[in-house]
């Protein structure tokens, strides 16, 4: 909680204050703090004006009143290698004979021991290194060192009291002032279990208006003045504010409140203000927003320093540009919804996190020579971070999400608020093809990461019925076995050399699921040492082929994710199959095949016949809907506009991530959300990077094919040949793109 002098002091506030601190207010911290740990009094060395060689020394240093030769430096700086080695060289220039220096850095340093060991073996000089994490641990030690944080680092925590001023969001052309929305995402998030969305929102405006008033000062809001202020930060929720205002202002100041009255309400001058008590848990919630990120922060430092041990002079602003980066990817997903609610036009190629970090390097004048380092690295820490992620990170990037969509839902309509209330129950859902495949890949990532079977899990949970259509099955049995075929051709004869860079080329997503599980030395016994026993995890290898595996897999999704199955014959009853075959025969052109064009087709008109067959009936907009078919595919928006059309604008595909909205934002939901807390999927549809073209990758394969009859030597060369190629080629990616400016 926030820190109220004399009281215990919260890690967290003191990881914010830390976060913030300029470089002579941490050196005064220092001064106070460390020598009540340490037990020993240590005499300023730099800054002085007598003009002798220590004037020359950085003022953060000090020396050991009782043992000369052991040093304390205090720096904000993030390049503490560089400080520490500088620091070392400079002692000796001015004539000292430095034994020990304790560096006492605000920052948060991965690998800490190995970093010691390391500086203390290059300068022949004991390092000990207290950072960030330690100060944290040890602020409330003593009395001195309590005060030591009233002093020097307590105002940098001052900008928690302003609501919504967890700097979670980052300004944008599209989000100029994001403190309302992520004030309102604290709170809808907070109350939504036990009130209906439309009423937590009206809520959380009427908190956030009333910030700066204070009973003890006599500062007030009448009704006219709450109406005013809403209507400057949220201006298109005034409809439906207007009407429940009056009385959710009245429940806020009610007894009747399980957690007791949120506001003051003197009934006779009729004006309201916030109680002391109110502030405290607004404020709190800002700094439970600052913890995670910067945990967050913290997580991706460590992921850089594991890319590349020798970024350190790099590795602030490489941790800054990926969680900037992930801001960038989550505004774009939340701009996506809004524009599906608008027009539904969701025919583009999706964007990758390549993109957003590109936008990012802009945002921060990145020099285009230094793009390409940076990037790869970047790359490699979300990647830890979307599919190996710590719970912070999770609970991060969930919130991410849903501070985004709601800040576009409220900026395109308002009323969309109401709908949520019912549409996390009820839905009959066509699961798509991709997803389908997505999940299956999904086998051997930890569980909090299974991005696209949890979303079907938590669904499922929810009330949906998920559908797995035989054409569907059809298409993921026909992937399946293309996706061996791929593997008997290019990688089969040299299985056991695969390394990473071959592994993340390749062009299926079963076949790059399955290397990256061979190369995952944590999965232990559980790690698949063969194709055919990746293979086995769905079906029989040796009925793959065969009639005898489509059923097989058939059994496996029914009963893996909850699928009830809808026979292709059901489906054609509910379609016009003329209008399903000329849709077929004009996104044919795209598809390359009929069959498939035709599954999409259905696919496509079976919602607009199973919505009839529910007696499902337009709400006022579209969203009343419950029948949809839920997946990425895009090509066939182009071709079925005349269907559409002709059914009044009635849409028919959702995407995942736009399902999770609904659920992140539904009331009725809560009780799933809180069970699948810590493992909520947060990123659907993204692409990390583009991959190598197929074609050039195949003609690499079967170039190292031919040297199947060398030696082990030489093969052995020749795929490494084949891996270096290919991470030549992937990082030529960051410097095509990142050197744009």
């Amino acid at each position: 909680m926030v820190h109220v002098s004399g009281e215990m002091i919260h890690p967290a506030l003191v990881e914010t204050a830390l976060n913030q601190v300029a470089g002579t207010a941490f050196e005064d911290f220092v001064n106070s703090f460390y020598p009540s740990i340490a037990g020993t009094n240590y005499v300023p060395l730099g800054g002085t004006a007598d003009g002798g060689a220590d004037g020359f020394l950085d003022r953060g240093l000090s020396e050991d009143g009782s043992r000369p030769g052991h040093f304390l430096q205090a720096s904000v700086q993030r390049e503490f290698k560089t400080k520490i080695r500088a620091t070392v060289e400079r002692l000796r220039e001015v004539g000292r004979k430095p034994v020990s220096l304790t560096y006492v850095t605000s920052t948060v340093i991965p690998r800490l021991d190995a970093q010691e060991i390391e500086l203390s073996e290059t300068l022949g000089v004991a390092i000990r290194i207290r950072d960030g994490k330690y100060i944290a641990s040890q602020i409330n030690s003593t009395r001195q060192t309590r005060a030591a944080f009233d002093h020097h680092l307590k105002h940098y925590t001052d900008y928690l009291r302003a609501f919504g001023n967890a700097q979670i969001l980052g300004p944008s052309k599209h989000v100029k002032s994001p403190t309302v929305y992520v004030f309102l995402r604290q709170e809808v998030e907070r109350r939504s279990g036990d009130t209906s969305l439309p009423d937590a929102v009206v809520d959380s405006l009427a908190l956030f208006s009333l910030e700066g008033t204070d009973p003890a000062r006599k500062e007030f809001l009448d009704r006219d003045g709450i109406r005013a202020r809403i209507h400057n930060d949220v201006p298109t929720a005034d409809q439906f504010v207007t009407a429940a205002l009056d009385r959710r202002l009245e429940f806020l100041a009610s007894k009747e409140r399980p957690e007791g009255r949120a506001i003051r309400w003197h009934k006779k001058p009729d004006l309201f203000c916030l109680p002391y008590e109110t502030r405290r848990v607004l404020e709190d919630e800002n700094l439970e927003d600052e913890r995670l990120r910067i945990a967050v922060l913290d997580s991706l430092r460590a992921r850089i320093a594991a890319a590349d041990p020798d970024i350190d002079d790099s590795i602030e602003l490489a941790a800054n540009l990926a969680l900037r980066t992930v801001q960038i990817t989550y505004e774009r997903c939340g701009l996506e919804f809004s524009y599906f609610i608008q027009s539904g036009d969701q025919h583009h190629e999706p964007r990758t996190v390549t993109d957003a970090l590109l936008e990012a390097f802009d945002e921060q004048g990145v020099p285009a020579d230094e793009r390409a380092r940076l990037g790869s690295v970047i790359y490699s820490a979300l990647r830890g971070a979307f599919y190996a992620s710590v719970e912070e990170e999770r609970v991060l990037f969930g919130r991410l999400s849903s501070t985004y969509a709601l800040l576009f839902t409220l900026n395109t309509d308002p009323h969309l608020v109401e709908y949520f209330e019912e549409m996390a129950s009820d839905f009959y859902l066509y699961v798509g093809t991709d997803e389908l495949v997505r999940a299956m890949s999904e086998r051997y990532l930890p569980e909090a990461d299974q991005m696209t079977r949890n979303t079907l899990r938590i669904a499922s949970e929810a009330g949906a019925t998920l559908v797995l259509a035989e054409p569907v099955l059809d298409e993921v049995v026909n992937h399946l076995r293309s996706t061996d075929q791929e593997f008997r051709n290019l990688y089969g004869m040299f299985e056991p050399a695969v390394s990473l860079p071959i592994a993340r080329s390749a062009n299926k997503i079963l076949l790059r699921a399955y290397l990256y599980a061979r190369l995952n030395d944590q999965l232990g016994a559980q790690r698949p040492e063969r194709w055919a026993d990746y293979v086995g995890q769905f079906c029989d290898y040796l009925d793959l082929h065969r009639p005898a595996g489509a059923g097989q897999i058939k059994d496996y999704l029914e009963a893996q994710f909850g699928l009830e199955f809808e026979a292709r014959s059901d489906l054609n009853d509910l379609v016009d199959t003329a209008e399903v075959d000329e849709i077929a025969v004009s996104l044919s052109a795209d598809k390359q095949n009929f069959e498939l064009a035709r599954n999409d087709a259905l696919m496509a008109l079976a919602v607009y016949g199973r919505r009839k067959a529910r007696g499902e009936t337009r709400a006022s907009t579209e969203f009343g809907w419950r029948t949809w078919w839920l997946t990425h595919e895009t090509s066939i928006l182009r071709h079925s506009k005349p269907a559409v059309a002709k059914r009044y604008g009635a849409r028919y595909m959702m995407r995942p991530e736009f399902l999770l909205n609904f659920l992140a934002l539904s009331p009725k939901a809560a009780e799933v959300r809180e069970t699948y807390k810590k493992i909520f999927p947060t990123m659907l549809g993204i692409r990390l990077a583009k991959r190598t073209d197929p074609d050039v990758l195949e003609s690499m394969l079967k170039d190292v094919q031919t040297v199947q009859g060398y030696e082990e030597g030489r093969r052995t060369v020749a795929i490494a040949r084949l891996a270096d190629s290919l991470k030549s080629d992937f990082e030529k990616q960051y410097l095509v793109q990142f050197q744009r400016n």
